[in-house]
């Protein structure tokens, strides 16, 4: 394992002091197993006033490809599972990548947000495209892509740039269509042999965090027949036993339109952000949210389902007790497949327009493959994905010997 730490000379005892923090932060010790970190670099450049951290993970397949996030804040821990659940998730899908993940520390309404790319671009340019790929998370897109790999002068560097970089842009909905793909292929395969329905059409569905996200899994079901029974974001939650008209009630919510908060919407019940894990339905999706599922409120889950997205929604405490009371978790490692076999298929240069069948394709036969080994042998979706992927793993590292 290697820890570097990049930048300029710190001149001030204040910039020391913040950057021994931070390094203290990481617990290297804590991440060490069989199966990485392989890298931890931490950015610091004081005279650009650029921070950051990326986390490569494991390369036995390929080059480290995950999500680059702009936050005021993220922890090294959670950076750390986003990169192995990256590790697991290419593995299963056959994806020559491994995982990886990165941090830019920065507010996302900052106007330097194209300048912090291109610093944090040459900061960590040696280990770029032959140890990690970038593609864009939390507050970035395809424009930040762009400007990534222009300063680095290869666009092998980066994922999810323009079409006219011969890119594919996350903002086309690759990440939501993975997602809502798993929740239609693991209903099909498994669902009445779980007590769920047999397919998306009929079945009663909430969705936590109706953002950029939320909105096209929500239009993606209800197109599919779905009753949308419940929506929440940070204003509250609106709830209807009769469905919720995506449509209707969003007007069509077109692209670039802000979605309007959920508490400002008309002739809908209402209640608490939090009041949605207790919505009777089939299906609770939650795409964007975090630590929402606890041991403190775990008991009064009443969905015989339970989809995560991005940003680990379930912890495991809570993780163990729903499955030990029959809820069927449809974890992460599979949910967010559509984000490494896009950021492949951009990679190997398949067109974008050809990536959607892609994506579908694949997810639907790695999803229907585990889901029915899982039910067959009783253990949780989680782990049997995760044993997959090790033997994935541990056989491309006998094959190279």
């Amino acid at each position: 394992m290697n820890i570097t730490q990049k930048g300029e000379t710190i001149s001030s005892s204040a910039l020391i002091e913040n950057l021994v923090h931070v390094l203290e932060e990481i617990n290297v010790s804590a991440f060490l197993d069989d199966w990485g970190p392989k890298y931890i670099i931490q950015v610091y450049n004081p005279e650009r006033v650029i921070q950051g951290l990326l986390i490569i993970d494991n390369t036995v397949l390929g080059p480290g490809n995950g999500f680059i996030n702009l936050s005021q804040s993220m922890s090294p821990r959670d950076l750390f599972i986003n990169a192995r659940t990256m590790t697991w998730s290419c593995a299963v899908n056959n994806v020559n990548f491994g995982g990886a993940a990165a941090w830019i520390k920065m507010d996302p309404a900052s106007k330097n947000k194209m300048e912090a790319m291109k610093v944090y671009a040459m900061e960590i340019a040696p280990y770029i495209p032959n140890q990690f790929i970038a593609s864009p998370g939390m507050n970035l897109g395809q424009n930040e892509m762009k400007a990534f790999v222009e300063d680095l002068g290869d666009r092998k560097g980066a994922t999810g740039k323009p079409i006219s970089m011969d890119g594919i842009p996350f903002e086309l909905g690759v990440l939501e269509l993975g997602m809502s793909v798993s929740i239609e292929t693991v209903l099909e395969t498994v669902g009445t042999g779980k007590n769920l329905p047999n397919g998306i059409s009929g079945s009663r569905i909430a969705i936590q965090g109706f953002d950029t996200i939320g909105v096209k899994i929500a239009k993606y079901l209800f197109n599919k027949g779905a009753k949308i029974v419940a929506l929440g974001d940070d204003s509250g939650t609106i709830f209807s036993d009769k469905g919720i008209d995506i449509v209707k009630t969003f007007n069509a919510s077109s692209e670039g339109t802000p979605l309007p908060p959920l508490s400002s919407i008309k002739n809908v019940r209402k209640s608490s952000p939090e009041s949605i894990i207790e919505i009777d339905c089939n299906v609770l999706v939650l795409p964007t949210a975090k630590d929402l599922i606890t041991e403190k409120n775990v008991n009064n889950i009443k969905a015989q389902s339970i989809v995560e997205g991005v940003n680990k929604p379930i912890n495991a405490v809570a993780d163990q007790t729903l499955c030990e009371k029959g809820v069927t978790i449809i974890p992460d490692i599979l949910t967010i497949s559509g984000a490494p076999i896009s950021s492949f298929a951009e990679f190997t240069r398949v067109r974008y327009d050809r990536a959607f069948s892609l994506i579908e394709k694949r997810v639907r036969e790695t999803v229907k493959n585990l889901t029915q080994r899982a039910f067959e042998s009783g253990i949780p979706l989680r782990r049997q994905s995760i044993e997959v992927a090790k033997e994935k793993i541990i056989r491309t590292m006998e094959d190279k010997i």
